[in-house]
């Protein structure tokens, strides 16, 4: 469906894909408060993380597999969603190693009291990337 483009890499797509189904999963876990949630968000997570490792292995569960090859459609939009995470991830990750915990509660404290501009650019994000899935699928056709 993609080929000559950025998602021809098969690990990649798979690296995304994954990236994707883990955002669209756990999004909607942060609109309730209660522990179980948390407790399902935490487990999330942990799948997700055992599932990265797993394609640095070139293992693709077949779940995965078969899901990426009947819906184009539904891939290309959580190939285009599926780098969130990752880069979520590793901004925490680099921001704490660089500038410690107390930086990061600090940032964490900035976040909160400008919610409004963060939710902002964060929605705006997820557009673009939708957006460009968008018109890779109709370039596609």
């Amino acid at each position: 469906m993609f080929k000559g483009d950025v998602y021809e890499n098969c690990f990649k797509r798979s690296f995304n894909f994954g990236g994707g189904i883990y955002f669209i999963c756990s999004v909607p876990l942060y609109f309730f408060p209660w522990k179980v949630a948390e407790f399902i968000s935490d487990i999330w997570f942990l799948t997700f993380i055992f599932l990265c490792i797993r394609l640095f292995f070139n293992r693709v569960p077949k779940v995965i597999s078969r899901i990426k090859n009947e819906h184009l459609k539904i891939q290309a939009y959580l190939i285009s969603v599926g780098w969130i995470p990752y880069f979520i991830i590793a901004f925490s990750f680099i921001f704490i190693l660089v500038f410690g915990l107390e930086k990061a509660g600090d940032f964490i404290s900035y976040l909160s009291e400008n919610l409004i501009l963060f939710i902002s650019v964060f929605i705006s994000v997820i557009i673009i990337s939708l957006a460009s899935a968008a018109y890779y699928i109709m370039k596609a056709k």
